[in-house]
């Protein structure tokens, strides 16, 4: 996987559904923000429909539901640190005086961001020609610093230019 995503349009027949799910994750970052909970129940939802999906999408077989559910709990639970930290910056741009829109507007911009890192390391993995349905789970522990790393410039330019075509 690349460790930057600046666009969604080489995802081929999985374009559509990482774009859909990552708009569907940034807009959870509205109640998100003042909610505690809300986000991070939300964004699984969303990633474990998307993931299913693109399972579905693949033709690569089929894959439990319930194998997708432990999956995004286990990563989750790996980006405890990620999700308290970024609550943080949240609380703390809204104490400082930035405001409420400066929160929601980074939340938003790193819902939709890690939401298509997901999407387009879980496309790969359905994509690969040595696919095995036991291997696209396995890899939990190398995704999580590659889907929560801190984002690049080119990836805040491509996030905040959703509006245009992607």
């Amino acid at each position: 996987m690349s460790d930057k995503i600046t666009s969604v349009a080489d995802l081929g027949k999985y374009k559509d559904i990482v774009h859909q799910s990552a708009l569907a994750s940034a807009g959870l970052a509205v109640p998100g923000t003042f909610v505690p909970g809300v986000d991070l129940l939300g964004v699984s939802g969303v990633w474990i429909s998307m993931i299913y999906r693109i399972a579905e999408t693949s033709g690569n077989g089929y894959i439990e539901k319930g194998a997708i559910q432990r999956f995004c709990v286990n990563l989750a639970q790996g980006a405890g640190s990620y999700y308290f930290g970024s609550k943080a910056l949240q609380w703390l741009l809204i104490a400082t005086g930035v405001g409420a829109i400066g929160a929601v507007t980074l939340n938003s911009a790193l819902n939709y961001l890690y939401t298509a890192r997901l999407g387009v390391y879980i496309a790969e993995q359905f994509d690969r020609p040595d696919f095995h349905m036991e291997n696209v789970f396995s890899g939990i522990g190398s995704i999580i610093p590659i889907m929560f790393a801190i984002p690049s410039i080119d990836e805040l330019k491509f996030v905040f230019g959703i509006t245009k075509d992607v």
